[in-house]
């Protein structure tokens, strides 16, 4: 519905409802409320960014920003030679709907600065004894100016004494619905009348047809419940009503707003070198900013019940009121990253980032077993290491290349890779194939193509993947260790064991990622459910022995299984699910037992000979061994 309203009349609507909410919210929590705060209440716990709030009602007669960055009410400030008949007028006004009388007492309480005991019996007294306030509801007051005055009896007097001539569109809406047949219920007459002006409708004038629809019971107090209770029909000031589809419309506009409005505000403060500088930036004395210390216990407690981080740039927006385009944003960022820093209980964890030391899970600063590579000490009758590693010289082919690659670095072959070309660097996309003892660790190698990728400090960080559906996945990235950990969950519920490709795409915001799990698994390293069953077997085989076996065993073991061969990587992916072996390992043996020979097959270049089992290490190699 909203979607067919014109923008200017639009943008009004939007305003109006947000202070309506605003209002009301206000109204019931006694105290003012910073827009986070306000978000949460006016709003059933829908956030707005507060930019937003400052952006409509800057310039609001009903709601005031205060010195601190805190939304109240226009009317519950003080307020000279304003007296107790006038702040309830104006509170019941601003209201647009009923108050309750103790919600009364308790805004002329604040804005007189004096107890609720003190002007109590004043408020009952006057809300009793005046005509301009009605009671709608028990205890629940309504100004007296809101209902039509019928007591002429004769229509045209009606129209002339209520002014409503001087309604907008209220005579086409006379000459239209008003010769029509509209039922008794008060609510199907306003609804009849609201559908169609096409637009909200004053509630006198909706008055004016309910009395014509039925004389004798007209009750204007009563209309006002009636619409109360029904739920179809919403109030929008001043003290006009409209559908509630509209209303509905206008709260998707705000949320749909927010969202446009953080994701544009993001880029200037969420790019890591930003923050770095603006924390490092040089701020006179006499710009220096205080943040108010009850403030900081609030969100550190926040931050303590909820397991959550503390991140600088929302908690200075959402909480106090402190935007990145203010001129006080910098010695605020400035003097939030130095209270922060001086609490022991807290660590960085991310460019403007912080958490609770305590939840910082373990598995994010140590290295989970099974991600370092295994070699067996086995040794020949004349004492020579059976699997033993070359050096680039003695690999055969392109099995260099393919120990070096930067794409396949894992963890503890690090030293493999010397350099990364720059068109090999993961700019603002990542793209990880996800081997066999990672998915069982939940764990991405972070390579040296990825540095980038990351911020460079800290050196522990706390990350967030948004999945497809936009739902938040945290992770965290040692780059200490190498590794990016947390993603057991993901993986156990989306990944095939070996071979699914993930792909990591950076957002404006710092240490947020987009990720997808992309469809196909990978043709190098993906391994299908039947062929993973006989590896599993053959790993339970080698788990049950009493002494284990040599690479050079499992190998033969593995193409007496395979007799069309394989390609490397395949190779390399299917031991690491039988045990976790090095590509150089994995290398060096295909270059250094004559049973294992390349061919011209591009899918399988490597085959097995059995009648060369027995032929030993190649004589050739034996120069380039590295262990002995």
């Amino acid at each position: 519905m909203a979607s067919n309203i014109p923008t200017e009349q639009l943008t009004e609507l939007t305003k109006t409802h947000l202070e309506d909410v605003g209002v009301k919210a206000l109204i019931a929590e006694g105290r003012p409320l910073r827009s986070a705060e306000l978000s949460e209440a006016a709003l059933d716990g829908a956030r707005l960014v507060g930019d937003l709030w400052r952006q409509y009602l800057e310039k609001s007669e009903r709601l005031v920003l205060t010195e601190d960055r805190h939304w109240d009410l226009a009317v519950r400030r003080p307020a000279r030679g304003r007296t107790v008949d006038g702040t309830i007028a104006d509170l019941l006004r601003a209201a647009n709907v009923p108050v309750h009388v103790e919600r009364i007492i308790q805004v002329v309480s604040t804005a007189k600065g004096q107890s609720t005991e003190q002007v109590g019996p004043a408020v009952r007294n006057l809300l009793g004894s005046r005509e301009k306030y009605v009671e709608v509801l028990p205890e629940h007051f309504a100004p007296e100016d809101w209902f039509l005055d019928v007591t002429a009896g004769d229509e045209e007097l009606v129209v002339m004494e209520n002014f409503l001539d001087q309604e907008p569109g209220f005579q086409e809406l006379r000459e239209g619905v008003g010769r029509q047949p509209l039922g008794r219920r008060s609510v199907e007459v306003c609804k009849a009348v609201i559908d169609a002006a096409g637009a909200p409708v004053p509630f006198r004038v909706l008055c004016f047809f309910c009395w014509k629809a039925n004389p004798k019971g007209f009750d204007p107090a009563g209309v006002l419940r009636e619409l109360l209770e029904s739920g179809a029909l919403a109030p929008l000031y001043p003290s006009r009503w409209c559908d509630s589809a509209l209303v509905q419309g206008l709260r998707t506009e705000l949320l749909k707003q927010s969202r446009e409005l953080a994701t544009s505000a993001r880029p200037a403060v969420g790019k890591v070198a930003d923050l770095d500088s603006l924390l490092a930036a040089r701020v006179p004395e006499s710009a220096a900013v205080t943040l108010r210390e009850q403030d900081m216990l609030q969100i550190l407690q926040m931050a303590e019940e909820a397991g959550a981080a503390v991140s600088l740039v929302a908690t200075l927006s959402e909480v106090f009121e402190i935007y990145p385009a203010d001129g006080a944003f910098v010695p605020a960022a400035q003097a939030f990253a130095a209270r922060l820093g001086r609490d022991e209980r807290y660590q960085l964890a991310g460019p403007g980032l912080w958490v609770l030391k305590q939840h910082v899970p373990p598995e994010a600063t140590e290295v989970p077993a099974g991600l370092e590579p295994v070699a067996q000490e086995a040794r020949t009758i004349s004492n020579e290491l059976i699997d033993a590693l070359l050096e680039d010289p003695g690999l055969e082919g392109a099995l260099k290349s393919e120990v070096r690659d930067p794409y396949w670095e894992d963890f503890g072959e690090e030293d493999e890779v010397l350099r990364v070309p720059q068109n090999k660097q993961s700019g603002d996309e990542l793209r990880y194939a996800v081997l066999y003892h990672h998915y069982l660790a939940g764990t991405m190698k972070v390579r040296k193509m990825d540095e980038k990728f990351f911020p460079g400090n800290p050196k522990l960080q706390r990350v967030v993947l948004i999945d497809e559906q936009g739902r938040d996945h945290v992770a965290w990235v040692n780059l200490t260790a190498g590794l990016l950990t947390g993603l057991r969950g993901i993986y156990e519920s989306r990944l095939q064991p070996s071979g699914s490709t993930l792909k990591l795409t950076k957002t404006d915001e710092t240490n947020v990622f987009e990720f997808q799990i992309e469809a196909e698994l990978d043709a190098l390293t993906g391994i299908e459910a039947s062929r993973l069953a006989e590896l599993h077997q053959l790993a339970q085989q080698e788990r049950s022995r009493p002494e284990p076996r040599t690479l050079l065993d499992i190998m033969t073991d593995l193409f007496i299984l395979t007799p069309r061969g394989f390609d490397f990587h395949t190779l390399w992916a299917e031991l690491n699910v039988i045990r976790r072996t090095s590509k150089r390992l994995v290398a060096s043996t295909l270059s250094s037992y004559p049973c294992f020979y390349s061919r011209k097959s591009k899918s399988y270049p490597w085959s097995y000979d059995e009648r060369k089992a027995d032929q030993g290490r190649r004589r050739e190699v034996k120069k380039h061994m590295r262990n002995k």
